[in-house]
């Protein structure tokens, strides 16, 4: 019986990021990965994920047990989004099953069909707040933008003749 090889942390991530991006966008959702939910940077959301009926969902993705034990920041995000949700390996989630609550859902990747299954549904958060909502969307438009401050070079001169 040949057994499967072990994939590095960093393998795992980004298989769980892969089938969590291919889950949301199946469900109409557009995605940014490793964004900033606060000015400074302090936060930063594995996925955030946004529908046109503006519906915020943050993911969380957790590659092992202890990824998810030395994580603390998770709890604000609740504040942040309409539906917080944590994404790990099947192995990950049977030795956690009782710790990830206070209306965080948690998607599953199943090793036989190479789908994410949802194994805890996400609460609804209370009303997000417009201000925060409107600041986030504005965050992944600017993100995602050509041209931003972000990715041109502040001194760049254009000429019109050869010189």
């Amino acid at each position: 019986m040949a057994t499967t090889p072990k994939l590095s942390r960093k393998a795992v991530t980004e298989a769980l990021t892969k089938a969590a991006v291919m889950h949301m966008v199946r469900y109409g959702f557009a995605i940014h990965k490793e964004i900033g939910l606060s000015r400074g940077g302090t936060m930063r959301a594995d996925l955030l994920c946004l529908n046109f009926k503006k519906k915020l969902v943050i993911m969380e993705v957790k590659s092992s047990t202890s990824d998810y034990n030395t994580d603390s920041k998770w709890v604000k995000y609740l504040s942040l989004c309409d539906q917080l949700v944590f994404v790990m390996p099947e192995l990950v989630w049977h030795k956690l099953k009782d710790k990830p609550g206070r209306g965080a859902g948690v998607l599953v990747l199943c090793e036989k069909t190479g789908h994410l299954k949802s194994v805890q549904r996400a609460a609804t958060q209370e009303i997000l707040d417009e201000e925060t909502r409107d600041y986030l969307i504005l965050r992944m438009a600017y993100r995602s933008a050509e041209y931003s401050k972000r990715n041109v070079k502040r001194r760049t001169r254009v000429y019109l003749s050869e010189t």
